[in-house]
């Protein structure tokens, strides 16, 4: 009769997967089961069926799914025209009312320090809106001959960032995380 040795990590491996399955098996003969209990429960006694209102009869559900896009807050990123080796970082503050300001960062070269050193290259105000997921900004100050510069895109990850296109220079795009 010939004998088999298994290895320990082998062994252990096996185990781990083992329990994994069972556990997964049991947490879904549970949930199947829990709710299958709630629901005799609710048919048995309607006074005991959960309540998803709040006492104001509102629906009540978590923010995050009800929580709109929102531009307040403080913006950093940049604009560039693709194909191109330069890219312009700006930092933008919108306040609730959709006023705010904008910095374009960069470096100078400080000859005392025989360095380059960050700095802000230009700045103005802003003014902003949105319709739906479409956002609208409009640079002011900006160094071209109108003196602005308008942004028009969309909400990407969750709100958590906006991208697009300039509407008067559309080959410059733009993109901004919300810090």
């Amino acid at each position: 009769m010939k004998t088999t040795t298994f290895r320990p990590s082998a062994v252990k491996t096996v185990l781990q997967r083992i329990a994994r399955v069972t556990l997964i098996a049991g947490l879904c003969l549970s949930v199947g089961a829990g709710s299958a209990f709630a629901q005799s429960l609710t048919q048995r006694h309607p006074s005991r069926a959960p309540s998803r209102t709040t006492p104001n009869n509102k629906v009540d559900t978590p923010d995050r799914f009800t929580q709109a896009n929102s531009l307040t807050g403080d913006w950093t990123g940049a604009m560039w025209r693709p194909g191109d080796d330069i890219v312009v970082h700006y930092e933008l503050t919108i306040q609730s009312n959709g006023q705010g300001s904008w910095r374009m960062l960069g470096s100078e070269y400080n000859q005392q320090l025989d360095e380059w050193t960050p700095a802000i290259l230009d700045e103005g105000t802003l003014t902003s809106s949105i319709s739906q997921n479409s956002i609208n900004i409009q640079l002011n100050g900006t160094g071209n001959q109108s003196g602005q510069m308008y942004l028009s895109g969309a909400f990407q990850a969750g709100g958590t960032q906006i991208s697009g296109q300039s509407t008067d220079f559309p080959d410059v795009s733009f993109n901004f995380v919300k810090d």
